[in-house]
Order: structure tokens, then C-alpha cells, then sequence
């Protein structure tokens, strides 16, 4: 296979090139034959190593360069590049960094090849930290206006592409789903995706190497204020000298750019006296030797230096400034993440970890592990999923509809069911999603006919299989029938009383993949009495719109097993447990099983399950809020299952439940997340927010009226 990446400068300028290179090397090393178009050579004294295989083309771009695009040549560079697609026989062209313009013919001039566009920066970032003064006081008075006109030029940048390009790649899901719910924009086709950025060094930092370092602080970077805000590490590094200690320690930044003059004379104005600036150099000598890492820039495409810094054992400490951050940096566990613009707050992160050695040496083991989900090797694995895909369409197959999915895995779906065959023809259906081999019902007893039901469904959905526990065994136990009756690579758990929206099964496996998870989780909503079947759409756009959070305190609070798992955020996350709806490897839920001492209602059992899949067995829970599981009304259930015999009878089966949870998990779970409360005190806590609360009438009265007018509005 042929593949050509555009880009703008080669072979050496900053993150965008320095990604081609690693991949271009690694995918000769594979066999693939690989072509680099541009507009202008940029070299320096300290090369980095490029296969001779890659072959390096030259366009004139006329006056393009680093920060613009000669327009006047958009035909001269469209007809160049139609002739290397022919001359060396393309498959597949990667745009890493050219102009809509340049591009938009060459499915018409050459129908075969596919084009792929990578976004190589954040998606949408708010910026109103200007460095030159009247644009920063108009930003700041204009605001509403200028992030009204940000987000709807953020959507413009990626759709003008679509209708040009196969696939358009995202450096993170966060930075995808944020595209897709800014611009309404429905996925089905699979054209959107996310791969991040490789890490660039062969060499991992060991434990040994990394009791060798010196007290170094690093930074590096390209030297330009807008996007890498260089000037709050002064800042930071001028309240450290300040305080008189950690003398022994030292500031060394690396790289250049056109404001670099301007930092050294910065720096000389805040009388710095340990900080140096290296210039261009090669950053690996630095890294090894270096302690700690920092990072203060407004906005990033996906941070290579900081995969870098973890990959060679330094610590980072980051400004939470941009989405992608937390695929790299867990705060506290690999590193510390900071509040934007808070230089006490980054100046004290700083410094406890210069004087807690300690702590310091645990990030850094944490972080050479986290480190490796980045390696060249499992991002151009990646990349060659997606290649192939597209190469398959080519061919005239039916491609994945992401990199991500992994060829060859099927999925089972469990759903115990009881007395619930009034519902089956309206929630299977939802669940044979595009990987699903298999539906295990698992009818626990029903005193209806839901053998009938299913039999009628498996004329249309040969996938079905049907099992029925001679006597009531409770979910629990039918769930780990289904479990051993399973022959997918992975199980996903269903509700016989819940919808799952159209392509979750997808977005579950491409967060499964991505963030190397053994579980992930579906968001679970629960469908009012205001929901009515003819307006399902207009019912699941608001629902699925409602109660967006940037803090993951909202979701779950260990401390008290609170967990609020309608709240979402844009991004997948890591989370400690799971709630029923949850994708995870087969082996795993056969080797983990449900308890079957939960009866009654089974309360917790999903918590226990899942928190025994983490403590027991190591593995990544994740929940992706893309993925989407609805429970439908009650007026539409019947009270038919946990709540049978009326909310006394659920609310004493809970609190028993609950009780056994605490007295069989609480030790364990206090001693991982080091949490000091009494687990007497949880249960008293959940018996007080077991009330029956009853909805206002005037609440109720303008719920009522807004549905009204949502169901009558085109």
C-alpha cells in the first residue's frame, strides 16, 4: 500500500512533523511504501534519523510556509499534486496540514484514492488571554459574541472538509465528541475518528535511571506566547526563587521561536538567576536527566512533550487548558493537573513535588506505564486499522466504521428478563448492533409469555438465543448463566426494560481500544413520564443534551458511593465502578462473576461486580457518554421486577443489599482510594436518601407544558 502525507514544512519544525516522521519510519519498516509532499525544506545542525525510504517530494507552494498558504497557487499545487498520486501509484493521501482548497479535487482527478484529514491542534479552545493588549480587552468585553463566532468557525473548519475526505481524525474522543455535539453532527457513517499522537523516543526511562536524575525542571516547546503561554513558567519559576528554597534546583528551557529573545529578556527583568534557555536542541539528554515537567499553554493539539516526559520519567505538572490532557495526565497518579492561569496553584504543585521525593518517584513509575498506551508501535497498529478499512472499501467490502474496531471480535449481549414480554419486541432490537453475534436471553421464570414472544422475534433475529431458569433465580444468577452460555470476545449486560441508542456498541469498543480498558460503560438514563414512542427522537435529543459537567467530582464520589451517571462529560473517563450497562472482556466476567448473595432488588450488585473487576483483577473501568442505554418509563414497565411488591418492600431489599456490600467491600475500597469514614456511617447516609420524594405540582405543571410545545415543534 502507498501512502502520501501532506504537509507544509519537512522534515523538521514541531509536533506535526515530528508525528510523520515516527510514523513514516515505522510504516517502511512494515512494508508500506511512504511519500512526504511540501512546500518548504526546514532543517537544522541536529537532525533527527529518517528512513532513506521515505521519499521526500517538493511542491512549489509558491509564498507557503509555517503560518500561511499561497492561495494564488491553489491550481499549480492541485495539478502537482494529481501527478504524484499517478506517478507513484497513492492509495492513501493523510493531509496532515494543507488547506481544503489544495485538496478538494483529487477525488474527482483520481476517484481511487482515499484522503484522510488529520486535526492537528485543539478543536475548540477560548482564548482571551491575548498578549497584545486592545485584542485581549476587546475579547474579554466581547465575549459572548466571540464564543458564539469561535465554536460555529471551530464546526466550519472540520465540515468543509467532510465532503473532501474519507475519514477526518481527531487527535482525542473528547475533541471528536465536542465537534459532534457543537455541530449536531450524527456519526453513523463512521467518518469521524480519533487516533492520538505517537511517542517519539525508542528508549523508556527505568527505575534505576530514574534515581539518577538531577533537579532539573524542563520545558519544551516552540518559543511563541499565544499557544505555549511561556511566560507563566517565568512567572512560576520567579515565586519559586522568591521563597528562598529548593535552591538546589534549576530551570532549563528548550527551543526556539520567534519570542525568544523577549523570554530572556522577561526572565532578566524578574532578576531569574537559576533558568537557562537551550535554544534548538535535541530534547532526549534533557528529559533523562530531567525531574520534573511543565506544561502552561493556552490551548494544544495533544501535548507530545508531555507522552515524552512520561515515556523518560518526568513528572508532569500541566495547566488544564485543553480537552486531550486527560487521555495523558491522571492528576495525582502520573502527574498534577492545574487550574488555567493559577500560577500560586501550578507554583505550589511544583513545589511539592521537588520536596516530596518520594511522591515525585511514584508519579514517574506511573507514568512510564501510562506512557506505553502511546508507543509508535500501538499508535501505527491504529493507523493501520484504519488504512485497512479503507482499503477494504476500496476493494469494494463493507469497512469498519472506525479504526478502532477490532476486526474479528464479536460481542454477546446478556439481558436477564423477567416478566417483561410486553417490552422485548421494543428493546431487543436496539441491542444487535453492528458486531453483536449473539443476544443470550436469559428468562428468569416469567409468569408471561416471553417464550413466545422471543420465539416470534428469532424469526427475524437469528441471533437470539433463549434460556429459561426452571425456577426464579433472580438477576444475579441469571446474569451468570448468560455469562457462561457466552462465546463472544466481549459481553455487553442488558436490561429487558431499556433501549440502547443507535451505534453504542461502536463507541464502547473505540473507548475499549483507545484507553486499553477491560470495561467500559454506557451512559444510563431513565426516561420520564413525559417520554411518548412517537416522539422517541425528540425525547432522546433533549435527554442526551442535559446535565453536561466539566468536573469528574459530579459523576462519582467514592468517599460516599455516590455516583451520578447521567452526568456526563465530553470526553471518556476513568471511573472506579460501573453501573449495569457496561461493555467487558468475556474472560474477565467469567473469571469475575456476579455475587448471588444479593437479593431481593440485587442493589449494588453492578457496583460490587465492577468494583471486584478493578481491586481483584486490575482492570480499566471507563465510561464513554457517547453510548447511551434509556430505561424506559414506568408507566410503560408496570411495575413488573425490583419494584413488584411497592417502593417499602424495594426500599428494606436495598438497605439489606447495601449493608452486604459495605460489610464485604468497604475494608478494601477504604484502603485503595484512602478514604477514613466509618461504614456505619454510609449505610445511616443511605437509608436518610432513601425518601420517596414527590415531585411539585407546579414543577410537574411546567414540565408538562414544555414537552408540549418541544413534541409540537418542528
Amino acid at each position: 500500500m502507498n501512502i502520501l502525507f501532506l504537509l507544509r514544512l519537512w522534515p523538521v519544525y514541531g509536533g506535526c512533523e515530528t508525528v510523520t516522521r515516527c510514523l513514516a519510519n515505522e510504516l517502511v519498516k512494515r512494508g508500506y511504501k511512504v511519500s512526504v509532499a511540501y512546500f518548504k525544506e526546514s532543517r537544522k545542525a541536529q537532525m533527527p534519523f529518517i528512513d532513506e525510504r521515505v521519499k521526500a517530494i517538493r511542491i512549489d507552494g509558491g509564498g507557503s510556509d509555517e503560518f500561511h498558504c499561497d492561495m494564488d497557487k491553489t491550481q499549480s499545487i492541485r495539478n502537482d499534486l494529481g501527478s504524484i498520486v499517478k506517478n507513484e501509484s497513492i492509495d492513501i493521501i493523510v493531509n496532515q496540514w494543507w488547506p481544503v482548497e489544495f485538496i478538494s479535487t483529487i477525488k474527482r482527478t483520481c476517484p481511487n484514492v482515499k484522503v484522510v484529514r488529520c486535526l492537528h491542534t485543539t478543536f475548540c479552545k477560548l482564548i482571551t488571554d491575548d498578549p497584545i493588549p486592545l485584542r485581549r480587552v476587546v475579547k474579554m468585553l466581547l465575549k459572548p459574541i466571540y464564543a458564539v463566532r469561535k465554536k460555529r468557525n471551530s464546526v466550519k473548519m472540520v465540515m468543509e472538509f467532510l465532503p473532501y475526505v474519507d475519514k477526518y481524525v481527531f487527535l482525542s474522543p473528547a475533541f471528536q465528541r465536542e465537534f459532534e455535539v457543537m455541530g449536531k453532527y450524527d456519526n453513523a457513517a463512521g467518518k469521524l475518528d480519533s487516533i492520538p499522537n505517537p511517542t517519539v523516543y525508542e528508549h523508556w526511562a527505568d527505575k534505576e535511571s530514574i534515581a539518577q536524575k538531577e533537579n532539573v525542571v524542563l520545558m519544551v516547546g516552540r518559543m511563541l506566547e499565544g499557544p505555549k503561554k511561556i511566560t507563566r513558567i517565568l512567572k512560576v519559576w520567579h515565586e519559586i526563587e522568591k521563597r528562598g528554597k529548593n535552591e538546589a534546583w534549576r530551570l532549563e528551557i528548550v527551543g526556539e521561536g520567534p519570542d525568544l529573545p523577549w523570554y530572556k529578556q522577561v526572565a532578566r527583568e524578574l532578576g531569574l538567576q537559576r533558568v537557562s534557555f537551550e535554544g534548538y536542541c535535541q530534547p532526549l539528554p534533557y528529559y533523562q536527566r530531567a525531574k520534573i515537567f511543565l506544561m502552561t499553554s493556552a490551548f494544544e493539539g495533544f501535548g507530545m512533550t508531555l507522552v515524552e516526559s512520561l515515556q523518560q520519567g518526568v513528572v508532569p505538572v500541566v495547566m488544564d487548558s485543553f480537552s486531550s490532557l486527560h487521555d495523558i495526565v491522571k492528576d495525582g497518579y502520573n502527574g498534577r493537573i492545574v487550574e488555567e492561569g493559577d500560577i500560586m496553584g501550578f507554583t505550589e504543585a511544583v513545589t511539592e513535588l521537588m520536596e516530596n521525593a518520594e511522591k515525585r518517584i511514584g508519579m514517574a513509575m506511573n507514568g512510564l506505564e501510562s506512557s506505553r498506551l502511546f508507543s509508535v508501535e500501538t499508535v501505527t497498529d491504529r493507523w493501520e486499522r484504519l488504512f485497512s478499512s479503507m482499503a477494504s472499501d476500496m476493494r469494494g467490502g463493507t469497512p469498519p466504521t472506525s479504526c478502532c474496531e477490532l476486526e474479528g471480535k464479536t460481542i454477546s449481549v446478556v439481558m436477564p428478563s423477567y416478566g417483561r414480554a410486553h417490552l422485548l419486541k421494543k428493546t431487543i432490537p436496539t441491542y444487535l448492533q453492528e458486531g453483536v453475534a449473539e443476544l443470550i436471553l436469559v428468562d428468569d421464570c416469567s409468569p408471561d409469555n416471553t417464550r413466545e414472544v422471543v420465539e416470534e422475534l428469532q424469526k427475524t433475529y437469528p441471533q437470539i438465543k433463549y434460556l429459561r431458569n426452571e425456577q426464579n433465580m433472580k438477576q444475579t444468577a441469571s446474569k451468570n448463566r448468560g455469562i457462561d452460555m457466552a462465546k463472544g470476545d466481549y459481553i455487553y449486560f442488558g436490561d429487558d426494560d431499556s433501549i440502547l441508542l443507535p451505534g453504542s456498541i461502536k463507541y464502547l469498543k473505540q473507548t475499549m481500544e483507545y484507553y486499553e480498558a477491560e470495561a467500559v460503560m454506557a451512559r444510563p438514563l431513565c426516561a420520564g413520564p413525559n417520554y411518548k414512542e412517537r416522539y422517541h427522537d425528540k425525547y432522546v435529543s433533549w435527554i442526551t443534551r442535559r446535565s453536561l459537567t466539566h468536573n469528574i467530582c459530579d459523576i462519582y464520589d467514592v468517599a460516599h458511593l455516590r455516583f451520578h451517571w447521567g452526568k456526563y462529560m465530553l470526553r471518556p473517563v476513568e471511573v472506579p465502578c460501573l453501573p449495569a450497562c457496561m461493555l467487558v472482556k468475556t474472560e474477565l466476567a467469567q473469571a469475575c462473576r456476579f455475587d448471588t448473595n444479593y437479593h431481593g432488588c440485587a442493589y449494588r450488585e453492578e457496583t460490587d461486580f465492577s468494583f471486584r473487576l478493578s481491586l481483584d483483577f486490575g482492570a480499566k473501568l471507563m465510561y464513554d457518554a457517547r453510548a447511551v442505554q434509556l430505561n424506559l418509563p414506568n408507566y410503560m414497565v408496570r411495575q413488573t421486577g425490583a419494584r413488584t411488591g411497592g417502593y417499602e418492600v424495594w426500599r428494606k431489599s436495598a438497605l439489606e443489599c447495601n449493608k452486604y456490600f459495605l460489610d464485604k467491600n468497604w475494608e478494601r475500597i477504604s484502603r485503595q482510594y484512602a478514604i477514613n469514614i466509618d461504614k456505619h456511617v454510609l449505610q445511616k447516609e443511605f437509608k436518610d436518601s432513601l425518601v420517596d420524594r414527590k415531585t411539585s405540582s407546579v414543577r410537574m405543571m411546567l414540565k408538562n407544558l414544555y414537552f408540549y410545545f418541544l413534541y409540537r415543534t418542528d
